[in-house]
């Protein structure tokens, strides 16, 4: 149990960390790879998790979307 509580705490700290920098470079008004690059990650962490039965239906159609585009 006591895994779990750290991989779950790990995992909230590095998508926090991954939101900042994303609104931090969206602010600048000219976001680069920087922003690029915390968004595919935020997809990918999302996508992990897109079909278990409580995510959000706004959560779910947004990472289906992403896959879409890069396909």
């Amino acid at each position: 149990m006591a895994d779990v509580a750290r991989a779950s705490g790990a995992l909230y700290d590095v998508t926090n960390v991954l939101c900042k920098r994303l609104f931090a470079e969206i602010d600048t008004g000219q976001p680069g790879v920087a922003a690029e690059l915390a968004w595919e990650a935020l997809l990918a962490i999302a996508d992990a998790w897109r079909d278990a039965p409580n995510v959000p239906a706004e959560l779910r159609k947004l990472v289906f979307d992403a896959a879409l585009r890069r396909a």
